[in-house]
């Protein structure tokens, strides 16, 4: 029996029939004292569509039946996901996402006596973890043997998303499928799958991945390039690109030598692309330029779509003491 009650309305029509009349009478013997279990029908669980909201929680509740000769009988049961190990809910469904296209959820659960006639003795106990490990808990919770006659409920469960998960969550529709397993204390059992669906409204979302440290080796006489291609991930397809470093020199950015005060100009150049059509001179004056992400995968399905060339001038190189030059550049995407 469920917390949520739905109620039909039955008519009858009257007819006039002529004709004989024979009244048959029996009995039919009720049993009763009977053992049954049922009513671990979990409601599924729908959360409110997220917007920056923080932590959320939704709790829902069911009457759970467990009876013997008109006797209250105890019952455990577990939850276990229907993919995989532990409890997540997925974008769009589908059960092989991982990263931040699945969301963490926590379980958890308290029982009361709802056949009770003091309502002292009908408040909620606390709230126990369920783990995702699908064995059945002890048997901890007092079903009713009345259809949980004062109260309308007797088993409540909650569902919980921490906010800085959903934070961070590829925006789109989740969901997941959960089974419940359960066994009274007359070893009769019981089982129901429960749906948890939530719809993310993510901020703008951007994302880089797949940069790679670059060497150079060099003869102090030619001219060195290096290319770094990787990915950029915008929900806006737009985004901002910015290059720092704390190394500069003359107006350009430079390595530094190892220990020292020694400098040597290195330049940097942008393309929205990975042949390096259109190339864009980023310096330390002017660090910030745009570009068009990858809005549907935040790896590019596994490929690449920018790329940044770094360039030392021979005759940089030629004037330069011997050493190990080097310098970090930190590279910041941003929505537009």
């Amino acid at each position: 029996m469920r917390s949520m009650e739905t109620k039909a309305a039955s008519h009858r029509s009257r007819q006039w029939v002529w004709g004989a009349a024979v009244s048959v009478f029996c009995c039919v013997a009720l049993a009763s004292g009977g053992n049954s279990f049922f009513g671990i029908d979990i409601p599924n669980i729908n959360f409110p569509t997220w917007e920056d909201d923080g932590t959320v929680e939704v709790i829902t509740g069911t009457c759970v039946h467990s009876a013997d000769k008109g006797k209250s009988k105890k019952y455990g049961f577990s939850v276990a996901a229907s993919s995989g190990s532990d409890f997540y809910i997925y974008y769009d469904g589908i059960t092989s996402n991982t990263g931040n296209k699945r969301i963490p959820i926590s379980i958890s659960r308290r029982w009361r006596d709802a056949d009770n006639k003091k309502s002292s003795k009908r408040n909620w106990s606390g709230w126990t973890a369920i783990q995702p490990s699908g064995s059945i808990n002890t048997h901890y919770a007092k079903g009713s043997a009345g259809n949980c006659k004062y109260e309308s409920t007797n088993l409540a469960v909650a569902a919980t998303i921490d906010g800085s998960v959903l934070a961070n969550s590829y925006g789109g529709d989740y969901s997941g499928s959960f089974t419940v397993s359960a066994t009274n204390e007359k070893n009769l059992t019981d089982s129901d799958v429960f749906d948890v669906s939530m719809t993310v409204v993510s901020a703008d979302f951007v994302r880089i991945t797949g940069m790679e440290a670059k060497a150079f080796v060099s003869d102090f006489h030619s001219t060195l390039v290096a290319d770094d291609s990787f990915c950029v991930h915008s929900t806006l397809t737009d985004y901002d690109i910015t290059v720092a470093s704390d190394d500069m020199v003359g107006g350009n950015f430079a390595l530094r030598r190892a220990g020292m005060n020694d400098l040597v100009p290195i330049s940097i150049q942008f393309a929205d692309n990975v042949t390096g059509t259109g190339l864009v001179v980023v310096t330390p004056a002017a660090p910030t330029f745009s570009g068009q992400g990858d809005s549907s995968s935040d790896t590019c399905s596994g490929g690449v779509n920018a790329m940044l060339r770094f360039t030392l001038q021979g005759d940089d190189i030629a004037g330069s003491l011997t050493g190990n030059y080097g310098t970090t550049f930190t590279i910041t995407v941003t929505p537009p």
